[in-house]
């Protein structure tokens, strides 16, 4: 299923730009409206993809991402809605990315918005809002290095290894439910997975050697021995998940220490909360700031931050009893995680 979306998609754009025949940008408007429509309607949240939006304020962006009432099920009219999972920015292949994410159209956008998915068809920016309400870049991926093999990978569309495909589909189903209530257990699980994986695949490249001083303070915390490839693996699978576990539990203990509360959690106060002296002792170690910027990792707990953020805790304690964190909340983290 995934492999025929990729497929679909890149093998349009590439027939479009064989032609020679076509214009740089609006001409693959058809193959990115089909693309976010076939990840979309998948959603648990279906989301439908509207193109060359009305000017609603902010001009006219490319696309309007919204959620539609279920599976299947179609609005009669879209008149007067807004587009609650954010627009849609693109540009030619040509374009350099990183220059529109800092344009004056994108701020306009998101301005009005508060959430933007920039593209040139092959890299693709997701921009929301921080906790200061000021705009962040939440996600990026990229199908090619640059635009020439961008072009190549069109011709043989079902090259990718089906772990690319996997996480660009991914990617795309966060950015389409950037927005979409986040008060299922199994949904945050999902969201977390995702976080822990990038970590996890971020310390598995590290420096071996640079991360000696706290690898010695794991093994004896933990009384084992991080050695040789497997060691490694080991130790990546250590941090990740004393970090996410580590920051699920407090927040968990954060929100039923006042239920009613106006501030958001901040994960670096995590070890104020955990209430198991080892688990507290090496969160302490590996979640202190400048551990976590040494590792890579502050980005990445940042935006686990931003996520939880988005839960309506009302509902999702209400769905959620500590007694069951094992059932509705670690199975579903592990599965995605490590399946």
């Amino acid at each position: 299923m995934t492999a025929s979306i990729l497929y679909t998609y890149l093998n349009a754009v590439g027939s479009i730009h064989a032609t020679g025949a076509g214009t740089s940008e609006t001409s693959f408007y058809g193959p990115l409206e089909s693309l976010f429509n076939a990840v979309g309607i998948g959603l648990r949240h279906p989301v439908m993809a509207v193109s060359q939006l009305k000017n609603s304020g902010a001009g006219h962006p490319d696309f309007g991402l919204f959620a539609i009432p279920s599976k299947g099920a179609m609005p009669s009219n879209f008149a007067g809605l807004t587009p609650d999972r954010g627009v849609c920015e693109v540009k030619a292949p040509s374009a350099d990315l990183h220059k529109l994410v800092a344009g004056k159209q994108v701020s306009k956008y998101w301005q009005h918005y508060k959430q933007v998915l920039v593209t040139n068809l092959w890299e693709f920016a997701f921009i929301g809002e921080d906790v200061q309400g000021k705009p962040v870049t939440l996600d990026y991926f990229q199908l090619a290095a640059d635009e020439a093999q961008f072009w190549r990978h069109c011709l043989l569309a079902d090259a990718y290894p089906v772990a690319t495909q996997d996480a660009f589909l991914s990617f795309l189903s966060r950015c389409l439910t950037h927005a979409a209530p986040l008060d299922q257990p199994r949904d945050l699980a999902w969201l977390l997975a995702y976080f822990a994986r990038e970590a996890r695949d971020l310390l598995e490249t590290a420096d071996f050697h640079a991360l000696g001083p706290l690898r010695d303070e794991l093994q004896e915390t933990l009384r084992v021995k991080f050695e040789g490839p497997k060691g490694r693996r080991f130790l990546a699978a250590t941090i990740v998940q004393t970090l996410f576990y580590g920051v699920f539990s407090a927040w968990t203990l954060w929100h039923h220490e006042k239920p009613v509360r106006g501030d958001n959690f901040d994960w670096r106060t995590a070890p104020d909360y955990l209430r198991v002296p080892t688990l507290q002792a090496l969160y302490e170690k590996l979640g202190a700031i400048s551990v976590v910027n040494k590792l890579g990792l502050r980005s990445l707990l940042d935006r686990t931050g931003l996520a939880l953020a988005r839960v309506r805790r009302d509902r999702f304690f209400r769905r959620f009893e500590q007694t069951e964190a094992i059932q509705y909340f670690y199975e579903p983290f592990l599965e995605a995680y490590d399946p």
